[in-house]
């Protein structure tokens, strides 16, 4: 039984993606009598997978829905990019993961990416369940959008599963209300406010250091007064 997944990059992966690579090169057809390669025999466009894609959907949900998670809500622009992953997966012949946020133009927080190939649905979402990187996306709170799209080729399925959170709306700061004060009796009539008065100054008596000087002082106050 054929049947890849992929969800993470490392190292063993994109040895065991080399490896394809060149098993794949190997089986390369000899050219023609007229000296060409017919490549257009390795790509070809497969279909795409309707049912397979509402089966994969209603499983994840139910997923969810048992780890009391909200169902995961069919986003148009992540079904058009994840089509056009497995129909570029089908058309190698292999599973590779895709550039996220190719494709997506909405205003996205997160995204995750499940992909795999095998012989149908129910082997494959097994396959992804078991899979601690797979699951993580398939049960993660945050996600709350996908694109689930399946292209069959031949008798092999190639699923592309794209996760997607938004990114939460600029909350408007709420108005500062003014403070209240609440009286105890709403009947109780209100104090008038009382002006303040003006501010009272003293005049502080003249002190001299002697009666000498103090007579001075008077004299020069009866003089100035008989000008």
């Amino acid at each position: 039984m054929l049947l890849a997944i992929r969800g993470s990059y490392n190292a063993r992966a994109l040895a065991l993606f080399c490896v394809l690579i060149l098993s794949f090169s190997f089986f390369l057809p000899s050219t023609t009598s007229h000296g060409s390669t017919s490549i257009k025999s390795l790509f070809k466009t497969g279909n795409v997978d309707l049912a397979a894609e509402k089966d994969f959907l209603n499983r994840t949900n139910a997923l969810r829905a048992s780890k009391g998670l909200g169902a995961l809500q069919l986003n148009e622009e992540l079904l058009a990019k994840a089509r056009g992953w497995s129909q570029t997966q089908a058309s190698s012949g292999t599973i590779f993961h895709s550039n996220l946020a190719t494709g997506v133009t909405q205003n996205w927080k997160r995204l995750g990416e499940n992909v795999g190939m095998g012989p149908s649905v129910g082997p494959i979402h097994d396959a992804l369940v078991r899979s601690p990187r797979h699951y993580e996306n398939l049960i993660d709170p945050g996600f709350t959008q996908v694109g689930i799209g399946v292209v069959r080729q031949g008798d092999i399925i190639y699923v592309t599963q794209v996760f997607m959170e938004f990114m939460p709306a600029a909350s408007t700061p709420a108005p500062k209300s003014q403070p209240q004060v609440q009286s105890n009796n709403a009947s109780a009539p209100s104090q008038p406010v009382s002006q303040q008065s003006a501010p009272i100054v003293q005049s502080v008596p003249l002190k001299t250091a002697s009666p000498e000087l103090n007579a001075i002082v008077m004299r020069i106050s009866e003089l100035e007064s008989n000008l």
